[in-house]
């Protein structure tokens, strides 16, 4: 739904389209999202921009917060990045500086609802053995992170790390993060093993990056991951599960 523009931001709008349209370089450093969002005036715009350097990186950040945005600095293994939040006209002038610009778009949950199909019978899940050789390796699950129960104790969650609300202890409002981790990891002791995990003799390092509403932002999933990265030894990960995503916008 457009809403109805006040001639002052039509204006705006096209003095934002004219400065992108006078660096066509720099715009196609920008995923089509981008250009849309500057297009539209919006007015909560939300980019990752990544640089070829950290003296470049540090000096956009030096500007865009002179300019009132929202930003964050970031590291990956693509290299140098910002987290901008802000109006789309508020890092338009930065297009010539940065390697790469795409919007921090919004991930949610991977679920299917089922259509009810008739009278619903429970099947067994129950894995087969693990090699004994498996245990003591962790599965990292980047989720909506992780409720203890008695499928998933306590003392079978190595590491959580939450990149949403910065909570200390396992958390999961959203319930979607402890089910996947009980499919991967659940003993299957409330069911005497009939629904045990795929994997009941693993370790979950949980890694909250959706929130209360199963929903987060791409710069914390990327976060994440760097956060496998470097500690992937320290926790003996052997495998990241990501049941998320967003639509193609580059």
């Amino acid at each position: 739904m457009k809403p109805t523009w006040p001639w002052w931001r039509t204006t705006l709008v096209s003095l934002v389209v004219s400065a992108l349209a006078a660096v066509p370089s720099a715009a196609s450093h920008a995923d089509e999202a981008v250009r849309n969002a500057i297009a539209a005036g919006n007015k909560t715009a939300r980019v990752i921009m990544q640089f070829a350097s950290t003296a470049e990186r540090d000096a956009a950040f030096t500007r865009l917060l002179d300019r009132g945005a929202a930003v964050r600095t970031a590291d990956t293994e693509a290299g140098p990045a910002l987290v901008v939040f802000g109006s789309a006209a508020l890092f338009t002038s930065e297009f010539p500086h940065a390697r790469q610009i795409s919007l921090d778009a919004g991930v949610s949950v991977s679920a299917i609802r089922q259509p009810a199909r008739g009278t619903w019978r429970p099947r067994s899940t129950q894995a087969p053995a693990v090699d004994s050789s498996r245990r003591g390796i962790a599965v990292a699950i980047i989720d909506s992170g992780i409720r203890p129960h008695a499928d998933l104790p306590l003392r079978r969650i190595r590491a959580f790390k939450d990149f949403v609300g910065g909570s200390t202890v396992p958390v999961d409002n959203c319930g979607h993060g402890t089910h996947v981790a009980g499919i991967v990891a659940g003993t299957g002791r409330n069911s005497n093993g009939l629904y045990a995990g795929i994997a009941p003799g693993v370790d979950i390092v949980a890694l909250r990056v959706l929130g209360d509403d199963c929903s987060g932002n791409t710069s914390d999933v990327i976060d994440a991951l760097e956060w496998v990265g470097r500690n992937h030894e320290t926790y003996r990960i052997k495998v990241v599960n990501l049941s998320l995503g967003h639509a193609v916008l580059e």
